[in-house]
């Protein structure tokens, strides 16, 4: 005897927007989550990205887009081709860096300190020497 062979139901629907449960997301989210991601959020979110005339999606293809992408080469190609402004261009970006990078992890900074003197001396020396220089500004507050 043959093994009957089973149909997959695989199929869609297509509903308008007003068709929709407003807590669909309620099925699969938890509590809290469901009702700041409810239908009518997501769908307006679409709409606006969809539809707006102020959609960021619209942005490459505007005047001021265009413009500031035209002044952007300017700048780099000004950068790259000049052998003054390229080093200039690039200690300015790693001053830039060095205090992202100290105020970002200025918390393990402290523990390593605490952990080695080594470190403590080494990182000082570094701070004083830009802080000399007028080249590292600290916050008023300092815990180093």
């Amino acid at each position: 005897m043959e093994a009957k062979s089973h149909i997959i139901n695989c199929h869609t629907h297509v509903f308008k927007s007003d068709a929709i449960p407003p807590f669909l997301a309620k099925t699969f989210l938890v509590w809290p989550i469901y009702y700041f991601l409810n239908t009518g959020v997501i769908l307006g979110l679409a709409r606006f990205w969809y539809n707006s005339k102020l959609s960021p999606r619209r942005w490459p293809y505007t005047y001021f887009y265009r413009r500031l992408q035209i002044a952007q080469y300017a700048y780099r190609s000004f950068v790259q081709r000049n052998p003054i402004a390229r080093p200039l261009v690039s200690i300015i970006n790693l001053l830039l860096i060095l205090h992202a990078v100290y105020f970002i992890f200025k918390p393990l900074l402290i523990k390593l300190i605490a952990i080695n003197s080594t470190i403590h001396t080494w990182v000082s020396a570094v701070k004083n020497v830009l802080v000399q220089f007028h080249l590292f500004y600290p916050p008023i507050l300092q815990l180093l």
